[in-house]
């Protein structure tokens, strides 16, 4: 009895997804509409929208992988249907994340903002297995180690209180590895174009990102990116085409040999810090700093050696030695110190975006082998992510685990109680079978016998379930 129950719940739950406020969620971004223009569609069976509610339903299963969700989601029988969608290579995964993003964007930004941020950073996703399609090895600076499996570049846009991913390449290595399974994906197909695009450096794949965010008219006033990010590549690009834009880039930098022209001077990081003047201190925080205007060398336009101006602000927080100072560069000199540091801290937000992304996102629930459902599978997390944050925007005061779990329960609701008007039909069939096998055969003559025939059909169905218990155990006793 209680499988049973349980699988007509989940039934009721699943059949009925599109009554919940899922729908509505989906129908605020117009979800259909721009699956259409896209070209992504199914010639027949079940529909694409219908596919992406029962992968919301996945997500919020939280389940351990995408196949352990469908079995408990008695969803199994769409396994086909699931896989066929993710494996396809000819869907823009890359145009229906920016479809969103831009969505979002238009809807939620205000004019009372001072400026946006464009983010860039990387992280970890580890795959194993020989059948594994690119696997690759990695060095992993947060854990110290190598693994393998693929690095996740990704570009995220921030109004400073929500930050949104709108793009990203699960980039792997162009040498060749041992144990690994290389496919072979159709030229003109998507998923070929982004494999192209994974064997670039990470500083080609950063500024090809902030190429395509320009030519969607994505709306940023900055750039933040971690120290590993900056190079001569980078300089000329941001220089070059960014700040004639208004543009401009704020970034951390190490501390080490890389000269900069400063006094007439080559120095490196450590020695202008040594020869700029005394450290003043902020009175609200305690921090203390001091900058330095300094010229970058950058190649222009005709492949001419220029110089540069760009500022550079040394921090030394509370509880700190002078080892353990930070260094960022900012090719807005207009800036002072202590906002140059707001800037920068935004950055920390896409951490928050991996961090949700992984615990509550299913980030690694896709178990596949193959490079093109994965490419699928984090594009579509990443679209619920987005519209979760759209509910975040008119609940500021509540986490993004918060918004989900709330969510979720009240899909949970809202399908108990079509779960419950699901059993009161079957069981009025069940009482008018019963009546008509009593030879009620008219609506009056049921309304008039009304009390004493349910007792009898509720005490019949009692007595005999027990009948049939009685029978099985006795016969059992006799074997």
């Amino acid at each position: 009895m209680k499988n049973s129950f349980f699988n007509k719940f989940c039934q009721a739950k699943t059949d009925n997804l599109q009554y919940s406020n899922i729908d509505p969620l989906f129908k605020s971004f117009s979800l259909s509409s721009i699956l259409t223009t896209l070209g992504i569609a199914k010639k027949k069976g079940i529909t694409v929208l219908e596919l992406l509610f029962y992968m919301f339903a996945l997500l919020l299963d939280n389940s351990r992988s995408v196949r352990a969700g469908l079995i408990n989601l008695k969803l199994y029988k769409h396994k086909s249907a699931i896989n066929d969608f993710l494996n396809n290579t000819e869907f823009n995964w890359r145009d229906l994340l920016y479809s969103v993003a831009k969505k979002y964007t238009s809807k939620y930004s205000h004019s009372k903002e001072k400026y946006s941020v464009l983010i860039i950073d990387d992280t970890d996703k580890k795959k194993y297995g020989q059948k594994t399609e690119f696997i690759s090895k990695f060095y992993s600076h947060s854990e110290h180690s190598y693994f393998y499996g693929y690095q996740v570049v990704v570009s995220a846009i921030s109004n400073l209180r929500t930050c949104i991913p709108f793009d990203f390449c699960l980039k792997v290595s162009n040498k060749v590895q041992k144990k690994h399974k290389r496919a072979f994906y159709h030229k003109n197909s998507h998923i070929y174009e982004r494999y192209i695009e994974s064997q670039k450096t990470k500083i080609e794949i950063s500024l090809d990102i902030i190429k395509r965010a320009l030519k969607k008219r994505f709306k940023f006033s900055y750039i933040l990116w971690d120290s590993w990010y900056n190079c001569s590549q980078a300089y000329d690009f941001v220089f070059n085409k960014l700040v004639p834009k208004g543009i401009h880039l704020v970034s951390m930098i190490k501390l080490g040999n890389t000269k900069y022209s400063f006094m007439n001077k080559e120095l490196n990081i450590k020695e202008i810090c040594n020869i700029t003047g005394v450290w003043k201190n902020d009175p609200i925080n305690g921090i203390r700093y001091k900058s330095a205007i300094i010229e970058v060398k950058v190649n222009n336009t005709k492949g001419n050696l220029e110089k540069r101006q760009a500022k550079i602000c040394f921090y030394r927080f509370p509880g700190q030695n002078k080892r353990q100072d930070k260094a960022l560069i900012s090719t807005d000199i207009t800036l002072s110190e202590m906002d140059i540091l707001e800037r920068y801290l935004h950055r920390w937000s896409i951490e928050v975006l991996f961090k949700d992304l992984k615990q509550h996102f299913g980030f690694n629930q896709s178990k596949s082998s193959k490079y093109a459902p994965q490419i699928a599978d984090l594009s579509i997390k990443m679209i619920f992510y987005i519209m979760v944050c759209s509910l975040k925007e008119k609940q500021p005061g509540k986490s993004i685990y918060q918004l989900l779990f709330e969510f979720s329960k009240e899909i949970e609701e809202t399908c108990f109680e079509l779960f419950l008007l699901y059993m009161f039909k079957m069981k009025c069939i069940d009482f008018l079978k019963y009546s008509l096998k009593k030879n009620i055969l008219s609506v009056h003559e049921l309304i008039c016998n009304y009390d004493s025939t349910i007792e009898t059909f509720f005490n019949s169905e009692w007595y005999e379930d027990k009948i049939v218990e009685a029978e099985l155990y006795q016969n059992k006793e006799i074997a």
